[in-house]
């Protein structure tokens, strides 16, 4: 999958991603025009696909939607903001989408938990909305408190804000 130009990290790279199946993997590359790899960004997991989002600190950014992992009675999905910095792929922050589990009621209760994000303040923060749907006998769905990750420059990753 090629997601696009990677603008002043150098002429013609691309962002490309592979996966496969059983175990649920892939990777995440840098190719010049001529198809060489760059740089590797190894085992995030199966990645669905990647967006180009607005960059960040004047640096082309993607975002990554992979599932890291998979198990019984277990789902997950997740996203990682990625930029090429420094000669290698670098994450700038990651956090699950779709988290549910799925267990027998003898052993606690099932749920789903739907999270969206969005940037704030020119991509200096990011803000999730979690919503949570209890799958027990009686459905109840509610809304968790927001969340907020601020770029924290001095080890580029966004962090929990404070």
């Amino acid at each position: 999958m090629i997601s696009g130009r990677l603008g002043d990290a150098g002429a013609g790279l691309r962002w490309v991603s592979v996966s496969w199946g059983g175990p649920k993997d892939g990777n995440l590359y840098v190719l010049d025009c001529r198809g060489a790899k760059v740089a590797k960004l190894e085992s995030l997991g199966f990645v669905e696909h990647v967006d180009a989002v607005p960059s960040i600190g004047g640096i082309p950014t993607v975002a990554v939607t992979y599932v890291p992992a998979t198990g019984t009675g277990i789902q997950l999905s997740t996203v990682a903001l990625v930029q090429y910095r420094a000669g290698r792929p670098w994450k700038l922050w990651d956090h699950a989408t779709f988290a549910a589990t799925y267990v027998p009621s003898s052993l606690g209760p099932s749920y789903e938990d739907r999270t969206t994000w969005r940037f704030l303040q020119g991509q200096s923060q990011i803000e999730l909305t979690t919503v949570r749907t209890d799958l027990g006998k009686v459905r109840r769905t509610l809304k968790l408190p927001i969340k907020r990750y601020c770029l924290r420059k001095s080890v580029w990753r966004f962090v929990e804000c404070h």
